[in-house]
C-alpha cells in the first residue's frame, strides 16, 4: 500500500489569476497602441459571444484593466450570433477612431473558410492589437 503526501489546488482561484495576469499583460499592450489621441468617449469593446462564456470573462478582466490604463471608461458589449459575426460586423463598420475594439476566439479566423460571404474581410477591416490568451 503506497502512503502520499496529497495536494489539492483551487482550481477557481488559480483560474483567476491566470486571467488577471493575461488581462494585465494584455492592457499593457493594448495601451501602448493608444498612445495616439482618442476621441473624448468611452471605449467599446465589443464581445460577439453570449455573456459569461470563456471570452466574456476575458474580456470583461481586460475591459477592467485596459480603462485604468487609459484613464478611461470601457463598456464591454455582448454580441452573441454564429460564429461572432454579428459583433464582428458591427466593429468593421465603426468609425477606425480606436475606440471600438473586438476581443474574439479562433473562430474569427477560421470562419472565412467555411463562409464565403461575411459582411466584412479580416484582413482589410480589422487591425490586429495583441492576443489576450
Amino acid at each position: 500500500m503506497y502512503s502520499g503526501l496529497s495536494m489539492t489546488c483551487d482550481t477557481a482561484a488559480a483560474s483567476r489569476l491566470v486571467i488577471a495576469a493575461a488581462a494585465g499583460l494584455a492592457s499593457l499592450l493594448v495601451a501602448s497602441a493608444y498612445a495616439q489621441d482618442l476621441p473624448d468617449r468611452p471605449i467599446r469593446l465589443v464581445v460577439p459571444f453570449a455573456a459569461g462564456g470563456g471570452v466574456d470573462v476575458l474580456a470583461r478582466a481586460l475591459a477592467v484593466e485596459l480603462g485604468k490604463a487609459v484613464n478611461r471608461s470601457v463598456a464591454v458589449e455582448n454580441r452573441p450570433s454564429a460564429t461572432g459575426q454579428i459583433g464582428a460586423a458591427e466593429v468593421a463598420k465603426s468609425t477606425p477612431d480606436g475606440t471600438t475594439l473586438l476581443i474574439s476566439s479562433a473562430a474569427f479566423g477560421i470562419t472565412p473558410s467555411f463562409i464565403a460571404k461575411l459582411p466584412y474581410d479580416i484582413f482589410k477591416d480589422f487591425e490586429p492589437i495583441t492576443i489576450v490568451a
